[in-house]
């Protein structure tokens, strides 16, 4: 699990930039690039090697369409929407909605 949590926050630092430098929508066609290899180097094998590998796609792949995606509000939505369509966006994505915040 390490190598899966690694994959995905430590792009953090440059995801911001590289979506500056690439744009938001190649940057979220690498992570779905990203996704797709996670899925292809899982099927090759069964090694400790293969599962790394694929853990570490995977959390880049969803580090970049996660943060892809949010940046994606800032093009999509006026000022105005941004509050109210990020609240409904993350409230059910929290792992504690269904008790409230």
């Amino acid at each position: 699990m390490q190598w899966h949590v690694l994959g995905i926050f430590a792009p953090f630092f440059m995801t911001g930039s590289l979506i500056a430098r690439f744009g938001v929508t190649r940057i979220l066609l690498g992570g779905t690039v990203l996704l797709t290899g996670t899925a292809l180097v899982a099927n090759l094998g069964v090694s400790l090697a293969h599962f790394w590998v694929a853990l570490v796609l995977l959390g880049i792949g969803w580090n970049f369409l996660f943060v892809g995606g949010s940046a994606l509000f800032s093009i999509v939505h006026s000022e105005a929407e941004r509050g109210k369509v990020r609240a409904s966006m993350t409230w059910p994505s929290s792992p504690w909605w269904p008790w409230g915040h």
